[in-house]
């Protein structure tokens, strides 16, 4: 069971590694979810919640539908704890007996994921492109991680016709089994990636590069001060303010 700790280390991670893109501040804070705000621009809300913290299921459900009944985005990740979320499918010994799988390598079969309820919730609600917190461990560094979850064929040709068995399985895509492809760390910052015309309100956390204050353009603090040192050049024998005005008006007589 994740720790109320851990929780907070997951929640401080995230927020810091938004808050790194200059463009989004958290403006809020539970022990499951964070609400960001973009800085400038139109000031989009964006809830960022970690699912498999919410249980039941529905309770994550209805945060969602909340969040669009007031307007803010939600954009969801599990907690990569090996129980409640990125469960490998050899994990659990039944699935030696399952001969619907032999289409695959036996590296294929152990990268393989069983699925938890949460986790089918979210690709049903906001696609098959799941992110996930990576705790800190041994072999692995904390971050933000997104994985494609693609389908598993079950291959039932290994049943004969005269088998009970037969008239009850078809050849099809497996509905709790699926093959991750790991996309990588978000790294250097985390953005969103959304429609803001969405009458989903659904948003996907996706890697960024923090930006500066040249993208940005010069703040009014600094055209202050390029025109206080272009108006000492013109003007060299006056008071400072007295040339910063005098500058400044015939800027204003020469338009």
């Amino acid at each position: 069971m994740v720790t109320q700790q851990q929780k907070s280390q997951a929640l401080d991670y995230i927020a810091n590694l938004i808050e790194q893109t200059n463009i989004y501040q958290i403006k809020q804070a539970t022990n499951r979810s964070l609400l960001a705000q973009e800085i400038s621009f139109d000031k989009t809300k964006i809830a960022i919640t970690i699912a498999n913290f919410y249980t039941p299921i529905n309770e994550f459900q209805e945060q969602y539908r909340e969040n669009r009944r007031n307007g803010i985005f939600t954009a969801p990740l599990l907690y990569k704890d090996g129980k409640t979320s990125f469960v490998r499918l050899v994990d659990n010994s039944t699935w030696r007996a399952d001969q619907s799988l032999k289409k695959y390598s036996e590296q294929q079969i152990n990268e393989m994921l069983h699925l938890r309820g949460i986790e089918k919730k979210v690709e049903q609600l906001f696609g098959q492109s799941l992110t996930y917190y990576q705790p800190p461990t041994d072999r692995l560094a904390q971050g933000l991680r997104t994985f494609t979850l693609h389908p598993v064929d079950l291959d039932y040709s290994h049943i004969p016709i005269a088998d009970p068995r037969y008239d009850f399985v078809e050849n099809r895509q497996a509905i709790d089994y699926k093959l991750p492809l790991d996309k990588g760390y978000l790294t250097p910052a985390a953005g969103f990636d959304y429609n803001p015309n969405d009458p989903l309100k659904c948003a996907k956390l996706t890697a960024m590069e923090p930006l500066t204050e040249r993208d940005f353009g010069p703040s009014m603090a600094d055209i202050h001060a390029e025109l206080h040192k272009l108006a000492q050049r013109a003007y060299p024998d006056l008071d400072p303010d007295e040339a910063y005005e005098k500058y400044c008006n015939a800027e204003k007589d020469n338009e």
